[in-house]
Formats: structure tokens, C-alpha cells, sequence
């Protein structure tokens, strides 16, 4: 009778029937990675009609956007990255994810830095914008410090701090309900349920992160963001956690050709890389590589969300000395991939005050994607 747009295996599928549950969702929502909302939309022949699908995948789902170009994004990866570059850094990145069905789910990002002696750190601002299906949106603004420690000739020390100002809102008024549906004939009504205490809910977020490198050759670093867990509850009765983010990611990069040129054309290099991220019992892993011929990138990279294996992605880059680019795409291979569409994710980067050599403790040379 009515067909689902996309068959979701291994998960648990549930649908809102009435205020009660959806109250209910409102609490595990803040542990439902909100891109699932996405497939709100067209579950029903009507238009207009939203059901709200919940898919838990044996527990809780984390709430937080990722990115598969995840250094194209240094700052809402690890607040110790900001000021790492050998020249300031104005980045922006947009991400459509499973096109395929009807409404997209889509997130914006756009982040600057750069290192200043006179502070012996990094500074940066970063702007997050994640939009579920234009059913919730999210907006994140912060501002990050992170202190530049040389321990070493060859080794540094970086520890970050963020402070965000964190915006949700629901799109109450697209909601419909089992009880303002007539079944035979399909006509939507008004219902009986009672709209939320604030359909727009705030909060101040706080994040922290350590960097730690090696002769510009290797990287490591973890992250905590959420650190406070900020209540997010659409319903003042409710209280509905921001769970905490933990973040392990590392790298190399390995040159394997020198270039002769100021523009270091020519130049091949290898970066291997892996990110581990955990929010609540959600767990994410993803690893991979980059092979560059410069100005040229090639990059192929794997995503395993431990219950089910996510996605292999695909990324071409472009890196010239005041500008960077990246493109990728994901290749979905759980339940999805035969509905979705996959991911598309493009990244912008332009660089600035590269003429003047940095002071100590230097930069640490994490990829350029």
C-alpha cells in the first residue's frame, strides 16, 4: 500500500503515529545522526506528507555531519589544527549526501585560520550550516584558540580550544500526522497533536584538542567536542543531550620524488591517513591514502561504520600555490546503495600571507586536500 523509497536492512524502522512516540523521538533524535531524516520525505506518495523514519542500528546513532574530505575541514576535525598551515587559510566545503533520494541531505562549511607570532598559536573561525531534508536544520559559529608548543627540534605540540554557539530548529509545520490523514481518501486534515515548547533551541558548545608532530613528516591527534553535552530538547520536559564526540586521527606524509622547482612541480608525495570518531555507542572509522604528482591529487579512501561497512570514496584534487581544490565521491555500499545516489563533496581552499617564514615551532604538514 504504501512503498518505502528505500529498503534499509539490519535496522529497525519505526514510524511516528502519534505525539507520545513522537516525544519519544525527540529524546533518541539526539542520538540519531539527523542525515537519516533525509528519507522523511517521499516515505509516502502524498507530497506533503513527512513520516518520520527512525533507524537504529543495533543502539544509538551519533548526531554529528561528517565530512569525507575530512583535513579539507581542519578545524571542525581537531580545534589544535587551527593555525597549522604554512600560510593563512580561508576554506569553504559543501557536501550532498544520497541525492538519489527525493530530499537531500546537505551541509555547508566554511572555516579561516592562521598563525600569528605574536600569540605563539593559531586562530580560527568556522561556520557550519546542516541541513535534514529542510526538516531540521542546524547552525554551529565558533571560534578556536589552539597554542603552538615547540618540544623538539623535531617535534611540536599543539593544544586547541573552541567555543561555538550551537542552533537547531525543526520545520514543525511540515510535520503530519497519522491522525490528520484520512485513509481513504488521503486528504490531510488538522490534528490534535501539541507543537513543541521551541521549534528553535540554542546552546554554547565547547570543544578541545591535542596535535602532536614530527619533522613535518608525521601527525597525530585527538579531539573531544561537546564537552558539556548542551541540552537540545524541542520540549521543556524533555532533555535531550548533545552527546560528546571523541576524535583519534593520524597521518604521513612521505615524499617520494623531490621537485627542483620553487613551485614544487613535479614533486610526488604519499599520504596515508585514518580517523576514528565515537558519539555515544556510534562508531566511525575511515582510512586511506593520497598519491599527489603535483599540482595533481589522487586519493582513494574506505568507511566502516563497525556495524555495517559505509562507503569507498573517490577524490581528485587540484593544488596550486594560492589555491586549493577537492572533489570526491562516495560509493555507497551499505543497504542504500541502490536508492541513494551516493555523496558528493566539493572543497575550496585559498591561501594567503605565504611570503613571510613562520617562526617557531613551524607547521605541521598534514594534507593539502
Amino acid at each position: 500500500m504504501l512503498k518505502l523509497k528505500a529498503t534499509i536492512k539490519r535496522y529497525s524502522l519505526f514510524i511516528i503515529v502519534n505525539l507520545d512516540v513522537f516525544k519519544a523521538i525527540n529524546r533518541l533524535a539526539k542520538n540519531i545522526t539527523t542525515r537519516w531524516l533525509k528519507l522523511l520525505s517521499g516515505c509516502f506518495p502524498i507530497t506533503t506528507f513527512l513520516c518520520l523514519l527512525i533507524i537504529v542500528p543495533d543502539g544509538l546513532i551519533a548526531q554529528d555531519p561528517h565530512f569525507s574530505q575530512f583535513y579539507a575541514h581542519p578545524l571542525n576535525l581537531n580545534p589544535a589544527l587551527a593555525g597549522t598551515g604554512e600560510c593563512g587559510r580561508i576554506m569553504a566545503g559543501f557536501r550532498n549526501q544520497w541525492p538519489g533520494i527525493d530530499q537531500t541531505y546537505t551541509t555547508a562549511s566554511l572555516e579561516a585560520d592562521r598563525y600569528f607570532d605574536a600569540l605563539s598559536g593559531g586562530v580560527g573561525i568556522t561556520v557550519l550550516n546542516d541541513d535534514a531534508a529542510g526538516l531540521i536544520n542546524t547552525l554551529r559559529v565558533g571560534g578556536i584558540y589552539a597554542y603552538h608548543l615547540k618540544i623538539s627540534g623535531e617535534a611540536s605540540l599543539n593544544a586547541g580550544f573552541e567555543a561555538t554557539y550551537h542552533q537547531q530548529r525543526i520545520n514543525w509545520s511540515d510535520l503530519i500526522f497519522n491522525d490528520m490523514i484520512d485513509i481513504s481518501s488521503g486528504n490531510v486534515s488538522s490534528g490534535a497533536e501539541v507543537p513543541p515548547t521551541d521549534t528553535r533551541v540554542s546552546a554554547v558548545d565547547f570543544s578541545t584538542g591535542l596535535l602532536f608532530g614530527i619533522s613535518k613528516k608525521y601527525y597525530l591527534g585527538v579531539a573531544a567536542h561537546h564537552l558539556t553535552e548542551p541540552d537540545l530538547s524541542y520540549y521543556s520536559s524533555d532533555v535531550a543531550a548533545l552527546y560528546r564526540t571523541y576524535t583519534l586521527h593520524g597521518g604521513a606524509h612521505f615524499i617520494l620524488v623531490e621537485s627542483y622547482y620553487p613551485n614544487r612541480k613535479g614533486e610526488l608525495s604519499l599520504n596515508p591517513n585514518v580517523l576514528y570518531q565515537q558519539q555515544k555507542n556510534a562508531q566511525q572509522l575511515n582510512l586511506g591514502l593520497n598519491l599527489s604528482y603535483h599540482p595533481f591529487t589522487l586519493g582513494i579512501w574506505y568507511r566502516h561504520n563497525f556495524s555495517n561497512p559505509d562507503a569507498m570514496i573517490g577524490f581528485i584534487g587540484l593544488n596550486h600555490k594560492y589555491f586549493n581544490f577537492g572533489y570526491s565521491y562516495d560509493f555507497t555500499m551499505s543497504g542504500l546503495k541502490g536508492e541513494s545516489g551516493g555523496a558528493h563533496e566539493v572543497t575550496v581552499a585559498l591561501l594567503f600571507g605565504c611570503e613571510g617564514k613562520r617562526k617557531k615551532p613551524g607547521a605541521i604538514k598534514c594534507p593539502e586536500f
